[in-house]
């Protein structure tokens, strides 16, 4: 795999200005032989979502001409407590498994 040892070294030690790109994490996982969910453990890591995130955010956003409510969502939640999101994962997975919706908690 060519990549200088100096970028290494900075992605090592979390030095970077940016975040690594897609296609370098990808590289990496390559170059590990990573499995598919190692691979996007990787790009979590680097602060990367999965493709599959990818992929339904963009067809969200096709499918609609407002703004893009998964992307949002997303960003929205890593400024959140983990209680908080352990909340709204119960309320999610409740949602799910009942195949109806839930009222949201107002605080």
């Amino acid at each position: 795999m060519k990549m200088d040892f100096t970028y290494f070294s900075k992605l090592e030690n979390d030095r970077f200005d940016s975040k690594p790109t897609r296609d370098t994490i990808d590289k990496i996982a390559a170059a590990m032989e990573c499995t598919v969910e190692e691979r996007n453990e990787l790009l979590t890591a680097a602060g990367r979502v999965g493709e599959e995130f990818e992929e339904a955010t963009k067809q969200a956003q096709a499918a609609s001409n407002e703004k893009p409510i998964l992307a949002t969502l997303f960003r929205s939640l890593s400024q959140l407590s983990n209680e908080t999101l352990e909340d709204i994962w119960q309320q999610v997975q409740t949602e799910l498994d009942d195949g109806k919706p839930t009222k949201s908690k107002k605080k």
